[in-house]
């Protein structure tokens, strides 16, 4: 599908994929199988988009970045850390650079998750949450919309991870 300028002739996209023709594809980009790439996406150096992934209109993915195969992000979203098979991310999220997005996640419109920060496989992040940088959400949490979790700091005298709207409860 290499038809137009926007995409780098290092580039590899599976004859099964869909790129959009506004799409801008960089250098050493990998894009597998059946993957659907939407328009004005701007996915940038060494990333790599997975078999059936599919990536939203005006979405950003940085360099090295890692889509597994059918993860689903939205429109609108800035990805710079790694997100596993099956996860969702929607409309205006963006992952951090070194953060960790776990097999299945999902994570609500207008969410923040910081630098190195960790999802576990099966959480779910409500809508206009912040998980901060470092901190780690445990497997299967579902935390409620507008939740704000705090990686502990070392070194600090009773401090303690800050979490907000009984964020914490059992996935059914």
């Amino acid at each position: 599908m290499n038809y137009q300028t926007n995409i780098h002739p290092t580039a590899r996209i599976d004859p099964s994929a869909e790129v959009d023709p506004s799409a801008r594809i960089g250098e050493r980009v990998i894009i597998g199988a059946k993957a659907i790439v939407g328009p004005r996406v701007v996915i940038s150096f060494r990333a790599t988009i997975g078999v059936g992934a599919r990536v939203g209109a005006g979405t950003t993915i940085a360099m090295h970045t890692h889509v597994a195969d059918g993860a689903w992000i939205d429109h609108r979203c800035r990805v710079a850390g790694t997100v596993s098979g099956g996860a969702r991310i929607d409309y205006g999220v963006t992952v951090a650079e070194g953060a960790y997005v776990g097999l299945g996640v999902r994570i609500g419109h207008n969410s923040y998750i910081g630098e190195c920060a960790r999802i576990s496989d099966g959480s779910r992040i409500g809508m206009h949450s912040i998980v901060g940088d470092g901190a780690v959400v445990p497997a299967k949490t579902r935390l409620v919309h507008h939740t704000v979790v705090l990686r502990r700091r070392q070194g600090y005298k009773n401090q303690q991870t800050l979490i907000y709207d009984d964020a914490f409860s059992p996935q059914p």
